[in-house]
């Protein structure tokens, strides 16, 4: 009986943290302490080879817009006329189409042209909490089925910037938003938007949704897993945080492969339909892969700050696109079960508090918190579970505290069984 007080002190701390936990009261440490292990490659899984970029960089900005942006929409034409004859998958123009061609309007007209010719091709759209267009282009941007527990916690917005409907009316729509965290880094890619009741694709998912050929019928977020299935069949089940995002294992050697610059990618075409010897890049490169037609120049687009510095909005789709495929998740133990771990620690430590000279279970205590990093970082770098750091260090040192408090605290007068109680009077 007497180790009562230790345990039930220890478990009305434990439970404190554990609340505090949820309402995310300490996980900046814990951002910061995954952003600190991101740093070091363990186990990098290979390039999942499905995809190219057509990057629109300094010199195609040149090339097609005398150093100007955004530059004619006859070049995108002629790129989307060139990937469409390679075969891919499907294309997704990264950059949102607000305005009319710069110089004609007639080129709007030209592009459209090559779009309805190719249904698999993507538009971003932006997501806006205020103001924008409350027009939802429902024909090409259907709702995603999504359980109500599921998106309860999800920003809500209200308006959407579109791009011109000329484009809107024959290509898939996808929002292109990017949230970073309380601190401005941004470690995670939305996949699904909620405007009041209602769950749309993200650019990212809609992209995805077109190369694998399947309709938003066939998506589905329950449990938090988003779920992508083909004839009945499981494809992608995408674990999804609260807010509907996907949380990217970042590595730091990471970079895009087959990518082209878009002038480069048309002369290329151009040398390969007229067959005069080596093209500038290898076409073999498209047939059968998604191709994403992105901003890279510094005039096109504003750096991402990331974990692992600076990264362009393209970069940022790859990684999590490559995530997606590779299944290269991060994971993290339910609610319960990291409660069960802390009340499990809390009572071994009060034990051991209980029974040990206080000298023991300070060392004893010291080891725990350097041998609870390391565990949490082989977990990781081998399992890509993810443990709160803070919350398994706040469980060590606050039952530690509390138990030598209840061991040494001065006993109540008459409530100790070595106290001499006084005589009773008659």
């Amino acid at each position: 009986m007497k180790r009562l007080p230790f345990f039930q002190a220890g478990l009305t701390i434990t439970l404190m943290i554990w609340a505090l936990e949820l309402m995310g009261v300490y996980g900046w440490v814990d951002r910061k302490a995954l952003d600190y292990l991101s740093r070091y490659d363990y186990a990098a899984p290979e390039w999942v080879d499905n995809m190219a970029v057509v990057q629109v960089d300094a010199s195609t900005v040149v090339t097609y817009g005398e150093g100007q942006w955004p530059f004619s929409r006859l070049a995108y034409a002629i790129a989307l006329h060139s990937l469409r004859q390679q075969g891919v998958r499907g294309a997704g123009f990264e950059m949102v189409f607000l305005e009319r061609d710069p110089a004609y309007s007639i080129f709007d007209g030209t592009f459209a042209n090559q779009v309805s010719r190719f249904p698999h091709t993507v538009f971003a759209a932006g997501a806006l909490k205020t103001g924008g267009d409350t027009f939802m282009p429902l024909g090409n941007m259907q709702q995603i089925k999504a359980d109500p527990s599921d998106v309860r916690l999800m920003p809500s917005y209200s308006g959407a910037l579109f791009p011109l409907e000329v484009f809107a009316e024959h290509g898939k729509l996808g929002f292109h938003n990017f949230a970073p965290d309380i601190d401005g880094v941004v470690r995670s890619v939305p996949l699904l938007f909620r405007f009041g009741d209602e769950v749309y694709p993200s650019f990212l998912l809609q992209c995805l949704m077109a190369y694998e050929g399947v309709q938003p019928g066939d998506v589905s977020l329950e449990g938090g897993k988003l779920t992508l299935k083909r004839n009945g069949e499981d494809i992608h089940c995408i674990p999804l945080d609260r807010l509907g995002r996907l949380l990217i294992r970042f590595r730091p050697n990471f970079h895009i492969k087959n990518s082209v610059g878009l002038d480069v990618l048309v002369l290329a075409a151009q040398q390969h339909a007229k067959k005069e010897g080596q093209p500038a890049w290898d076409m073999e490169l498209l047939p059968n892969r998604f191709v994403f037609i992105s901003r890279e120049a510094p005039q096109t687009c504003k750096p991402i700050t990331t974990p692992m510095g600076d990264y362009i909005p393209m970069k940022l789709h790859a990684a999590a696109w490559q995530t997606i495929f590779s299944e290269d998740f991060l994971t993290f133990p339910p609610h319960w079960a990291k409660l069960a771990l802390y009340i499990f620690m809390s009572a071994i430590l009060m034990l051991l508090i209980h029974a040990m000279p206080k000298a023991w279970a300070i060392i004893l205590s010291t080891f725990l918190l350097l041998d609870i990093f390391i565990l949490i970082a082989v977990l990781f770098y081998l399992f890509n579970l993810w443990l709160s750091v803070m919350g398994l260090w706040l469980v060590i040192l606050a039952n530690v505290a509390v138990g030598f408090w209840c061991k040494h605290r001065p006993a109540a007068v008459g409530t100790d069984e070595n106290t001499v109680q006084p005589p009773a009077t008659t």
